[in-house]
């Protein structure tokens, strides 16, 4: 994210120093234009070479979801005062 920040920093300062022989005014008004323009190709970019990897997306979840079960396990499993989720044998008032 901080990637697509300084982009469209820098595609702002480099679109007013482009058009800065062209005047001030019009200079100011498209840095916007060529920030928006820079970030949206940095976007394209980054999506571009993550590639393959959004693909993984449903096996992040599928893992997500094991953690999630394993965990509520745990905590009801302490509720129910069991000494076998815990592991240093504590008491969990």
């Amino acid at each position: 994210m901080l990637l697509l920040v300084f982009t469209a920093i820098g595609g702002g300062i480099a679109t007013a120093s482009l058009m800065w022989p062209q005047g001030a005014l019009l200079s100011l008004l498209s840095a916007p234009f060529g920030a928006s323009l820079c970030t949206l190709l940095a976007a394209c970019l980054l999506t571009a070479r993550r590639g393959a990897d959004w693909q993984a997306e449903p096996d992040l979840d599928r893992q997500a979801d094991e953690m999630v079960a394993a965990l509520r396990g745990v905590s009801a499993s302490l509720r129910d005062g069991r000494a076998d989720a815990d592991p240093d044998n504590r008491k969990v008032a």
